[in-house]
């Protein structure tokens, strides 16, 4: 497992300290256990982004009818 070092403000950290031990754990438990929620979290809510856009995508990606014009008449100037 890698180790990380962080800078917090002494009061934070002391807080952080209490909670952790409030829940029967160390600062250190508590920490991964957020990250990992965070990265979950994060991760399922790019799923679901990803899953929305391809059903706009399967919805409007219908059929605009027939091509009546040319290149040359969409370039066209006034």
């Amino acid at each position: 497992m890698a180790k990380l070092t962080i800078a917090l403000d002494e009061t934070l950290l002391r807080d952080a300290r209490r909670v952790a031990a409030e829940h029967d754990a160390t600062l250190t438990e508590l920490i991964r256990e957020y990250l990992a929620e965070l990265v979950e979290d994060f991760d399922a809510t790019q799923e679901i982004r990803a899953r929305r856009l391809l059903e706009t995508i399967k919805r409007n990606s219908g059929h605009f009818g027939k091509i009546n014009w040319t290149r040359d008449e969409l370039h066209e100037r006034n």
